[in-house]
């Protein structure tokens, strides 16, 4: 307690597997009726570095098509391995992430491809996503670059091994106005940094070795 004794946030991020799954055992909701939203418990992923109000606004969209909504942030270790460098550390994410409204409980991330085990895990029915990661969001396929190619491959793939276990996975509107990539780049052209040289995986393994900054 501080000196005008003003309590600390409670950071409900911090819990074990365990306490998450104990959370969900007791918490009491409603039986469904018609109109309901569609899904029970839903999972998002993402990196969310640097953090910004479209992550937000995402989250809350999300947060209105299920009763319950887990948030998993990747960690500093999985952002350091593919996109080269972290920006803000996986605590401060947690923590922005944790007091949004909507939001049941903000996680860690620690695998950025086996979906399957944490949805399963976490007793998730929808998984969200970007509609960036569909085929379909781009008119002209073939002037798609390797990084975006990359990433509908992967979630392809994702989509396809989570549909076989009866989970769905919903595609989420981009917001144009803010990204977590013209939040890097604008951080790099202002205090001459160097671009960071993650790599963007294929979801068969193969990697194109390109210099990404992006969410």
């Amino acid at each position: 307690m501080n000196k005008h004794n003003i309590p600390e946030p409670i950071k409900g991020y911090r819990y074990t597997n365990e306490e998450i799954l104990q959370y969900f055992r007791d918490l009491e909701t409603s039986p469904k009726a018609d109109g309901d939203k569609p899904y029970h418990r839903g999972v998002l992923t993402g990196a969310f570095d640097p953090w910004h109000f479209c992550h937000g606004r995402a989250i809350q969209q999300a947060a209105q098509m299920c009763d319950q909504l887990i948030v998993a942030v990747s960690d500093d270790h999985v952002i350091d391995g593919y996109k080269g460098k972290h920006y803000m550390p996986l605590e401060q994410r947690l923590e922005a992430i944790s007091y949004i409204k909507g939001v049941t409980l903000a996680i860690p991330q620690y695998d950025l491809y086996n979906k399957v085990e944490l949805l399963q895990s976490l007793g998730a029915d929808v998984l969200f996503s970007c509609e960036e990661y569909q085929r379909s969001f781009y008119e002209d396929k073939g002037s798609m670059t390797a990084k975006e190619r990359a990433g509908v491959e992967r979630w392809e793939q994702f989509e396809e091994e989570v549909g076989a276990v009866g989970i769905d996975v919903v595609y989420l509107p981009r917001h144009e106005e803010m990204s977590s990539t013209k939040m890097k780049e604008l951080l790099i052209k202002q205090n001459n940094l160097q671009e960071p040289q993650g790599i963007m995986l294929y979801s068969e393994g193969e990697c194109c070795g390109e210099a990404s900054v992006c969410l």
